[in-house]
């Protein structure tokens, strides 16, 4: 459960999390991407797109993107986290990004 005042929530679900838009089609959320033509309305399927994580998991959850896992959280960046912890610098508020990653 979160903690809605909980600044550490606030920051983490601030953080950009890739996804890539499926085929079903974003209807009307053409303004999420910077690229797309001013008169586009919808995602075309395959877009990728940084999104915070509170709007990813929101996007996720209805089923309209697939979301990627970030790279520190990641089989190649756990094991040279195993390797050796004091070389690797964790990304702010890590803890609580993957708490949420894996809800």
């Amino acid at each position: 459960m979160t903690d809605f005042l909980d600044i550490e929530e606030i920051l983490s679900t601030d953080t950009r999390v890739p996804v890539t838009f499926l085929e079903k089609g974003a209807r009307d959320l053409a303004q999420l991407d910077p690229t797309s033509p001013k008169d586009q309305r919808d995602i075309n399927p395959g877009t990728k797109l940084l999104l915070p994580l509170w709007l990813a998991g929101d996007v996720w959850k209805r089923s309209l993107v697939k979301l990627e896992i970030p790279p520190e959280y990641r089989s190649g960046f756990q094991s040279r986290l195993q390797a050796g912890p004091s070389d690797v610098n964790l990304p702010e508020h890590y803890y609580t990004i993957g708490i949420r990653l894996s809800e």
